[in-house]
């Protein structure tokens, strides 16, 4: 019996994918976004997911909802880390700053 074997090319960030995808009728910005929610927990950690997440991403800015005051300063202390994350993600320089808003995230809700 003949072994099948997948043989892979070269790894992709998926940014790169991304930017390569058009998606009809939808802005970049749009796809980004969804990507981002998508791939939230992984991102930003399971910790900080729980009580965020991300709501906007226009000129580069992503707009972060925390649960409540408390999370969003915690956030805010992490917001380095997780925009180097999304750097690894999506790719160095789709998303160039944080903005953090106090309100409420329901738990296990994506969007």
């Amino acid at each position: 019996m003949r072994e099948a074997r997948l043989v892979l090319g070269e790894v992709e960030r998926i940014g790169d994918i991304i930017r390569k995808s058009r998606f009809p009728g939808r802005r970049e910005g749009k796809a980004t976004i969804e990507y981002l929610r998508y791939f939230w927990e992984g991102i930003a950690g399971e910790r900080l997911a729980r009580h965020s997440r991300p709501s906007r991403l226009r000129k580069k800015t992503l707009t972060v909802v925390a649960d409540g005051p408390a999370w969003a300063s915690e956030f805010s202390a992490s917001a380095q880390s997780v925009r180097a994350a999304i750097d690894a993600t999506l790719g160095k320089g789709v998303v160039e700053k944080i903005r953090v808003l106090s309100g409420k995230v329901d738990v296990g809700k994506s969007e």
